[in-house]
């Protein structure tokens, strides 16, 4: 970790490259040993904000891949979209901005830091997402019979 930079009022550590690739490295790690780091950096400050930011960088990428009028470069590893597209996804989706001319480093690593932990696409839900779809299972009802369990 480098000298820290200031964004805004706040001030946050810059993370050259070397020191990320140590970073997701040491992650999974963790993560093929059974830990979550999410448990192990609570009181790590700058540590855990660096876990945060790669985790949104991840979302934000999984949630691009995939997506109409988006393309995939196999050889770059880069999303190809016509500016309007770009344009469009960008404003809804400002964290997406990253990606419009690099990829996203260490997809298969952070593929296993993140994956399975992390709800991304339609089927991500938080409190402040409003109503659930009518297509959710209810799993409140106490019942052997999962056709009736349908809302």
């Amino acid at each position: 970790m480098s000298a820290p930079n200031c964004v805004g009022q706040r001030l946050k550590a810059y993370w050259n490259p070397q020191h990320h690739q140590v970073f997701v490295e040491l992650c999974v790690e963790q993560v093929q040993k059974g830990n979550r780091p999410t448990h192990l950096f609570n009181r790590a400050g700058q540590v855990k904000n660096h876990y945060d930011s790669t985790k949104e960088s991840w979302k934000a990428w999984k949630a691009l891949i995939g997506k109409s009028r988006m393309g995939f470069d196999h050889v770059f590893r880069t999303i190809t979209a016509p500016y309007e597209a770009w344009a469009s996804y960008i404003q809804a989706n400002p964290k997406a901005a990253q990606f419009r001319t690099r990829p996203l480093e260490f997809e298969d690593e952070l593929d296993i830091i993140f994956g399975g932990t992390t709800a991304t696409g339609d089927y991500a839900w938080a409190p402040s997402s409003g109503v659930l779809h009518n297509n959710v299972v209810d799993i409140t009802r106490d019942t052997q019979d999962p056709v009736s369990t349908q809302v």
